[in-house]
Order: structure tokens, then sequence, then C-alpha cells
């Protein structure tokens, strides 16, 4: 599936698994007189830093590649990108240290009722 990705994909890849049901990147909300990220966003963030603490054996320096594959547990209707937000942004100063570095971005969403997970693979961009 990902062949005509190969010279985004040179060296790698890290992969990890989260577990449980992956959750969108939800839009800052505002009350009190204040911004703030919806907590099921913020624990779902601190689900994927965890799992990609332990699966993770560096943390890379220069462009990657970020590829999820996120098994829904339900047919609920959701927006790959915001799925991908999510993973990409709880994956800053972990995985590696800015999202900005993310230069190929894939991303697949399936149904697996009795599994759902969101399954990460990084790879380093090799040089032209």
């Amino acid at each position: 599936m990902l062949a005509h990705l190969a010279p985004f994909l040179a060296i790698g890849p890290e992969r990890f698994t989260v577990p449980g049901e992956p959750v969108p990147k939800a839009r800052p909300r505002a009350g009190k007189g204040k911004v703030y990220t919806p907590r099921r966003t913020l624990a779902y963030e601190a689900r994927v830093r965890q799992a990609a603490r332990a699966g993770c054996r560096v943390a890379y320096q220069g462009p990657v590649t970020l590829v999820v594959d996120f098994y829904l547990g339900t047919r609920r209707r959701v927006d790959v990108d915001n799925l991908l937000k999510s993973v990409a942004d709880a994956l800053n100063g972990v995985a590696y240290g800015d999202d900005t570095q993310v230069v190929c971005l894939v991303g697949t969403k399936r149904l697996d009722r009795q599994n759902p997970r969101a399954e990460v693979r990084l790879y380093l961009v090799g040089e032209p």
C-alpha cells in the first residue's frame, strides 16, 4: 500500500499501538474567560504519549512520515484528519521534537468492534 511513498519511508519504522477507542482532536472550547482543550482529547493524547514512550526507541530528529491505522469500535462518523491531529500533537516532544517535522501523513480508519485501537508507525525520511 505504501510503495509509492518509498522516498518518505527511508528509516524505520518505530511502531506502537494505542489501545482503546481512538479520539479525534476536538476544537478548543471557551469557558470562564479561558480557552481550553476538552478533557477527552487531553486524556487520549496522554494515552498516545504513554504508548509512544513504551514503544519508541528514539525521538526522531529531522523530517518524518507518520502512518496511523485507526480501528474504531463503532461506526460513528469521525474525520480521519482529526484523528491524525490528535496523534500528531500528542507525539510532540516524545517521538519527534515538533509535529512540523511531519512531511508525510497517512491515515486509515476501519471497524474493529472487539479491539478498537490506533496502530502507529513513524519513519525518518531519508536524504533525497
